[in-house]
This record gives structure tokens, C-alpha cells and sequence, in this order.
């Protein structure tokens, strides 16, 4: 039974199983477009995941949520396989699943979908991509339409993202680090990376993926299966208390608004 308990401050991580992607948005945050341009595949091990995504629990306590998100995450072989990871766990409260329906779901998974714990988000964003990606968006829909599947529909078609720039070292002072941690809208991410890692900046971790070179010499990436529980829960607290990150230095913070989902062309790679 669960304890339902938080012995850390967390109340919900996403894991990031892949990096690998149906769309090619111009500002996502993950770069997917540049991996896709430099032919970086990024797919995570699921039996590492599932084992860190244990350990992360057993350290936290009690998890109200945890999201399941890509790249775009139906495009992982061995999804299902962490999706029941996370609903056998008594202590983990929602799973949420976001896709961006432009996929092909194996119709013998979608039982699985159907439990009472999931949410799925699907992420529309119209026009913005080809007919034919439309299309699949569409079928995903009455995939689920057709076999009692609830799920919302987030409209994107006008939404908004930020734009975080290029992974360059700013320079900044303490002061201007700290406002920046303090004012980013990514901050609480709380991720578990592909590589199975957990890291509270998302750009980190696939800044280390894409090969940029990025200095520093904090904890700021812990790779959860190198500590026992009780070291895992201590370098956790020692994240959480920080007041700006390294990786701060090589982000524009939330300045720029994007509009999200605008593609961009990847023919050829």
C-alpha cells in the first residue's frame, strides 16, 4: 500500500524515455530538429529507466504524478513496458501521457491505455504540419475515439513557447544567474532523462546528447543508479536547495515567446 507520503519536495518527474520525434519543431526545447539534422538517436534502456524510476520513488516517498513524455513517446518500442512500471508502483498517483498523435499505436497496447490512472494529452497543432502528419493526428484520435479511450486535446494551433537560445556561456553574475533560476518557467521540470539521469534544467541533458560543450563543475545531473536511496535522497536535497544552476549561464531564461510548433524542414535527414 501506498504512504502516500512526500519525504522531498517533488511532487511529480518526467521521464523522458526518447528523444525521438515524428515532428520537427522549430523551437523545441529538446532540439529535436538538430538531432535529427546531425542523425543523434537518443533512446533510453528501458530496464535502466524502470529501475531509476523505483529508486526515485522509494527516495521521494510518494509521487502525485508522473508524465511520460518524449520526443514523441509512442515511437519507443518499450513503452508499454514503463507505462505498467509506473501504474504497478502503489506510491505513484497519475500517469500522464503526452503525444502529439502523429504515430501508429499497436492496437494490442491499447487496453493499457485504458487504465483508470492515465491521462493522455494530445497536442494539436493544426495547420502548422503536413496534411498527411494531420491525418495521423486524426487517427489517433478516433483510435482512441473507437476504443473508450479518454484523452484531451491541447490546442496549440495558437500556443505559445519560449525560446531559450543557443548553449554559448553568457558571463552572467550571481545576481542575474539567480533571477534567471527564479524566473524560469522550466524550473520544477524534474526530469529523468533517456540516459537515466535526473537533472531539474531539461537542456542539460540534451545539451550533453546534441555534444555542446557545457562546463560545469556542480551536481547538477544525478545518474540515479550510482547512489543507494538514502545517498540518491541527500544529493536530491542538495539539488533542490540550490538557488540558480550552472546551466543557467547558457540559457536566456524565459525572455523570448515562440510560437509553438512551427516546423521546419528536415527532408534528407
Amino acid at each position: 500500500m501506498s504512504n502516500r507520503k512526500n519525504i522531498l519536495p517533488i511532487n511529480e518527474i518526467t521521464i523522458i524515455p526518447t528523444y525521438t520525434c515524428s515532428l520537427a519543431c522549430k523551437y523545441c526545447s529538446e532540439k529535436v530538429y538538430e538531432m535529427k539534422k546531425n542523425k543523434i538517436v537518443v533512446n533510453g534502456n528501458e530496464e535502466v529507466l524502470e529501475n531509476a524510476i523505483h529508486n526515485m520513488v522509494e527516495a521521494i516517498g510518494w509521487l502525485r504524478q508522473v508524465n511520460i513524455f518524449g520526443g514523441e513517446i509512442f515511437l519507443y518500442k518499450k513503452w508499454p513496458q514503463i507505462v505498467r512500471s509506473c501504474l504497478s508502483n502503489s506510491n505513484i498517483g497519475i500517469v500522464h501521457i503526452l503525444t502529439n498523435g502523429v504515430c501508429n499505436i499497436d492496437e494490442s497496447d491499447l487496453s493499457l491505455l485504458k487504465h483508470e490512472k492515465i491521462v493522455i494529452e494530445m497536442d494539436d497543432y493544426g495547420e502548422k504540419i503536413s496534411e498527411t502528419k494531420q491525418q495521423l493526428f486524426k487517427n489517433t484520435q478516433c483510435l482512441f475515439d473507437n476504443n473508450g479511450i479518454n484523452y484531451a486535446v491541447v490546442n496549440n494551433k495558437i500556443g505559445t513557447w519560449y525560446d531559450f537560445g543557443s548553449f554559448h556561456k553568457r558571463g552572467s553574475s550571481i545576481e542575474e544567474l539567480e533571477t534567471r533560476y527564479a524566473n524560469c518557467p522550466g524550473t520544477g521540470c524534474m526530469i529523468l532523462d533517456p540516459n537515466g539521469c535526473f537533472t531539474i534544467c531539461g537542456r542539460q541533458s540534451f545539451a550533453e546528447s546534441l555534444g555542446e560543450e557545457i562546463n560545469i563543475k556542480g551536481k547538477e545531473s544525478i545518474k540515479v543508479l550510482n547512489y543507494t536511496v538514502e545517498e540518491l535522497r541527500l544529493a536530491l536535497e542538495e539539488l533542490l536547495s540550490k538557488k540558480y544552476l550552472e546551466m543557467c549561464d547558457y540559457c536566456d531564461g524565459a525572455k523570448r515567446i515562440v510560437p509553438a510548433g512551427e516546423q521546419v524542414d528536415c527532408t534528407g535527414y
